[in-house]
């Protein structure tokens, strides 16, 4: 009976862990496929802001292929 009890639960953690690490690499795979993306700041030209003077973020993700197709 403990062993079933201790299988669930654990069961459950696995479940938890495995699909952390396949949102976690969809992410990756994701960002390496868009490449360079820009955010545009919210708080452009607001006088309390200390990133007020910024209109844009950009951002550039690349990996290897290699580092891709072994995740």
């Amino acid at each position: 009976m403990q062993d079933t009890k201790e299988r669930k639960k654990y069961a459950s953690h696995i479940f938890y862990l495995v699909a952390g690490f396949l949102f976690f690499v969809l992410v990756i795979v994701w960002l390496s496929g868009v490449k360079d993306f820009y955010l545009i700041n919210p708080y452009h030209g607001d006088k309390v802001s200390l990133i007020r003077n910024t209109p844009h973020f950009s951002f550039s993700f690349q990996l290897d292929n290699s580092v891709i197709i072994t995740l």
